[in-house]
């Protein structure tokens, strides 16, 4: 299946967006589904991932997660270090916020 162009030509201008203020750490990029196997989450080095053929291929990935029916997280904030064992990458990850951002979860009355 193939990805439109515009996609992603989106989604990496989105994540150049929201990771300009940022000269070091990790975006960590998150699939979840109920009804589809395990997703391993995977972290891209900034600001490395958002340049030229990198940030094609980290939009790519994010793109094609979707397409196969994976809601897809990315976060807001940079981790200070990849996911790896014995390290998660929970609120400790992160040491800076340059956005904040709210989740606005409901169910239908």
């Amino acid at each position: 299946m193939a990805i439109p162009a515009t996609d992603a030509v989106q989604a990496i201008a989105f994540l150049r967006h929201l990771f300009k203020p940022y000269t070091d750490g990790f975006i960590e990029i998150r699939p979840l589904s109920k009804h589809k196997p395990h997703a391993n989450r995977t972290t891209y080095r900034l600001p490395e991932c958002l340049k030229g053929e990198a940030g094609q291929a980290l939009s790519q990935h994010i793109i094609s997660l979707a397409m196969r029916g994976y809601d897809v997280y990315v976060g807001v904030c940079p981790r200070v270090a990849p996911e790896g064992p014995g390290r998660k990458l929970g609120k400790d990850a992160s040491e800076q916020v340059g956005a904040v951002w709210v989740d606005l979860d409901s169910r239908p009355l």
